[in-house]
């Protein structure tokens, strides 16, 4: 399909600029603006917003709620883009998906405003406060189903954090025995046992588990827990309000996601590559609307620290898919990150998760940041909508 009529007829306004540019012309920055118009201006649905602080392993954790006017039928936390390094919980991928969704779907929504790679702020943190915002939606016991989503570097942080509420709740469905396959990795050692022979040298930042006595360095992470000694003395406190490692109890803070959306997933480092025909489409677009390979390893780079020898939970395409709930993922046509969302997808299907997509027509990379005037917005709200009603 052509590129959406209505956004075709303004790409002329973002001929020659880039978004550095809007930083500092204020002619770069009304031609961007006049862009972003819609057909229509956004009107609030009818939902009870309010301000909430999440403690978190790094501090208080903004989250805004969405409460619709009938009883929840299910809980979502979602989580807004920006590269790692931008967005807030005012953006309308943020605050008009999180109404939207609530009011569509009947669901009570979270949004989380995670701290972002900026100020020397960089890869666990961001994913640390998603898992928090996480753990704390799970203990409100609003809805008796729970649901995880993100649009581009917020559905890599929604899956990540999926990943790691899979992980804790196997390890604790083990009982004393901790007997924790976490062959997700196959660059990474293995948890075999009693011996716990689990190398993890791939993070020269994170500690090894050394034979036996599994001294586990893990001051990667200075708020992470630590495993001491044989006792497993594993202290949780980077998310205050979730339960200890405390062997076979379970509480809801460890209950893993019951589905996942993903809104045009930024999921793979290096992103993969274009066909020639998908290429020679998006050559035809403004810089603006580009993902080119320096913007990605910068953006890596950024949130992560270095763009090679990455956790797999970093970009967790990397990573061990099975056990992932059921996932929706939602793609853009003209989206140099599409690549990476259909490669995730096949991906889950190889692992046996039941995964289905939607792909906007004529819908540029991030179309969630505009309004349901536009037809490829609404369709988009509604895909999603309709996988929170039914649960799948």
């Amino acid at each position: 399909m052509p590129f959406d009529p209505f956004l075709a007829e303004k790409l002329y306004l973002l001929e020659g600029i880039t978004w550095k540019d809007a930083e500092s012309d204020p002619e770069a920055a009304a031609r961007l603006a006049r862009y972003f118009q819609d057909p229509a201006e956004w009107t609030m649905p009818e939902v009870t917003v309010e301000e909430l602080s999440v403690d978190g392993p790094h501090g208080p954790i903004p989250v805004r709620t969405y409460r619709p006017r009938q009883t929840p039928t299910a809980a979502l936390l979602w989580v807004h883009g920006g590269g790692f390094w931008a967005g807030d919980l005012d953006m309308p991928e943020a605050h008009t998906v999180s109404a939207e969704l609530a009011a569509r779907a009947g669901a009570f929504v979270a949004s989380v405003g995670y701290r972002l790679a900026v100020n020397g702020v960089r890869y666990p943190v961001p994913l640390d406060d998603v898992e928090a915002a996480w753990r704390w939606l799970a203990e409100k016991a609003i809805a008796d189903r729970l649901m995880l989503g993100g649009a581009s570097a917020g559905a890599a942080l929604a899956l990540a954090a999926a990943l790691r509420a899979r992980d804790s709740h196997r390890d604790r469905d083990q009982g004393g025995d901790r007997d924790w396959d976490r062959d997700r990795d196959s660059d990474s050692g293995r948890v075999q046992g009693g011996d716990r022979d689990w190398d993890r040298d791939r993070d020269s930042d994170s500690g090894r588990v050394q034979g036996g006595d599994r001294d586990w360095d893990r001051d990667r992470d200075s708020d992470s827990g630590r495993v001491q000694g044989g006792d497993r003395d594993w202290d949780r406190d980077r998310d205050s309000d979730s339960g200890r490692v405390q062997g076979g109890d379970r509480d809801r803070g460890h209950r893993p996601a019951d589905l996942l959306l993903l809104a045009y997933p930024f999921a793979h480092f290096p992103n993969p590559a274009l066909d020639d025909a998908f290429a020679a489409e998006m050559a035809a677009l403004p810089a603006t609307l580009r993902f080119p390979v320096a913007s990605i390893e910068a953006m890596v780079g950024n949130y992560v620290g270095r763009i090679s020898d990455l956790p797999p939970d970093a970009l967790p395409g990397a990573a061990r898919l099975d056990g992932l709930p059921p996932t929706r993922i939602l793609l853009s046509e003209y989206d140099d990150l599409r690549p990476s969302g259909e490669l995730l997808e096949r991906q889950l299907r190889e692992a046996g998760v039941p995964v289905g997509s939607y792909t906007a027509r004529g819908m540029p990379h991030g179309h969630l940041n505009r309004t349901p005037s536009l037809d490829g917005v609404d369709a988009s709200l509604d895909f999603f909508a309709a996988a929170i009603r039914t649960g799948e």
